[in-house]
């Protein structure tokens, strides 16, 4: 998911067609503009497993691209949040400003991504997300929103889930538990 992510956002970086993303001295190869794909999400900390993993699927759909740029060198500038929504607008007044950057890859959860979307939204910053599931996020066609995810939503997934149990499998009586978790409670009430 993490290398769909990456890769929507190269094609779309393609085809942005401004003149802040310049090479400076030793900012690319060979002449080529240099596109920067901000990460956000945990690096370090307890999660930092899953920022990790959408991470090192971004540098696998970077290095394909690169290999078959003839004009644009891609670059992934990491911002780690810890997971913490608290940390999200302090690392998203770094990438923001920042005229390399085309657009986001993350943030990798659902409060994180609602602490910065009002930000981003203003800034015209297009993200895509491998895991924000939280159904109070938008849900819109791509013109009416800078948020785009690669994951259904909290209440489809746990619709999708009970059908498949239900009607799928026929199972008569399913008990349900969730953790008490954003993501556990979201897929219970969906």
């Amino acid at each position: 998911m993490a290398a769909l992510a990456a890769a929507s956002i190269l094609f779309a970086a393609c085809g942005k067609n401004d003149n802040n993303n310049k090479d400076s001295a030793g900012g690319g190869s060979g002449g080529k503009k240099t596109v920067g794909i901000a990460f956000v999400g945990p690096l370090t900390g307890d999660n930092a497993n899953l920022g990790i993993n959408v991470r090192d699927g971004m540098r696998v759909a970077v290095e394909e691209a690169n290999a078959k740029s003839k004009d644009h060198t891609y670059v992934i500038k990491p911002f780690d949040t810890q997971g913490d929504q608290a940390q999200a607008p302090g690392q998203a007044a770094k990438y923001i400003p920042d005229s390399q950057i085309v657009g986001v890859v993350g943030p990798t959860f659902s409060g994180e991504t609602k602490a910065v979307l009002p930000d981003l939204e203003k800034a015209k910053l297009v993200m895509i997300s491998a895991s924000a599931t939280n159904a109070g996020l938008p849900t819109v066609l791509p013109d009416e929103s800078v948020f785009h995810r690669v994951i259904p939503d909290d209440d489809v997934q746990g619709l999708g889930v009970t059908n498949y149990v239900t009607k799928g499998l026929k199972v008569k009586k399913v008990a349900l538990i969730h953790d008490n978790s954003p993501y556990g409670k979201g897929l219970w009430e969906g």
